[in-house]
């Protein structure tokens, strides 16, 4: 009856030992999974951050190597004949490739207050390959009927150079100057030039 009862004892310790062992496994399975869910989070988070910074790069990439047509005026561009030259520089890092050029002038009394307001820019095809570096792009185009006289107080000469690169991306270089009547002086307006 001892040897019974020994058994039983045995039989009912191993059963509470086996319950004990079962909810610690189901503990650690259950802390496993959290632990799990914990690192994906975090794995998410990084992923995140990782595509935010490749992004980053990117675009520091591009605007490192990207082409930058900016405009360098002479004293006097305006010839007698009324032929006005501008000349470009590309100070990026990849060829500029041309699409087209715009360019106009007219005498006014005051200056629009927004670009689009002038009248359109008188369109070229545009078919140069401005390379990275000191070369020139000269835009030049007759605008005979830009004489100031003494009912117009400015003549204001824009143009607008729509461009691309090897990053396929439209740019564009928009260009504004304006005289006073009888002055040698030209001046940037400021509000209407962009390099984009």
């Amino acid at each position: 009856m001892n040897g019974h009862n020994w058994m039983n004892c045995l039989s009912l310790l191993l059963s509470f030992a086996g319950v004990f062992i079962l909810a610690l496994y189901t503990l650690v399975t259950a802390l496993q999974a959290w632990f799990t869910r914990k690192a994906l989070a975090e794995t998410r988070r990084s992923n995140k951050a990782t595509e935010e910074s490749n992004e980053i790069a990117r675009q520091s990439l591009i605007l490192g190597r990207r082409a930058w047509l900016i405009p360098k005026i002479d004293a006097e561009p305006l010839s007698k004949s009324g032929r006005f030259t501008v000349s470009l520089a590309n100070f990026g890092g990849a060829p500029a490739i041309v699409k087209r050029i715009g360019m106009n002038g007219i005498p006014v009394q005051l200056m629009p207050s927004d670009f689009e307001l002038l009248p359109k820019e008188i369109y070229k095809p545009g078919n140069a390959i401005v390379p990275p570096g000191t070369n020139d792009l000269v835009v030049s185009m007759e605008i005979p009927e830009c004489q100031t006289g003494p009912d117009r107080d400015l003549l204001v000469v824009y143009c607008r150079i729509e461009y691309t690169d090897v990053f396929d991306v439209p740019r564009e270089t928009r260009l504004c100057w304006f005289r006073l009547h009888g002055r040698r002086q030209w001046w940037n307006v400021t509000q209407f030039s962009k390099m984009t």
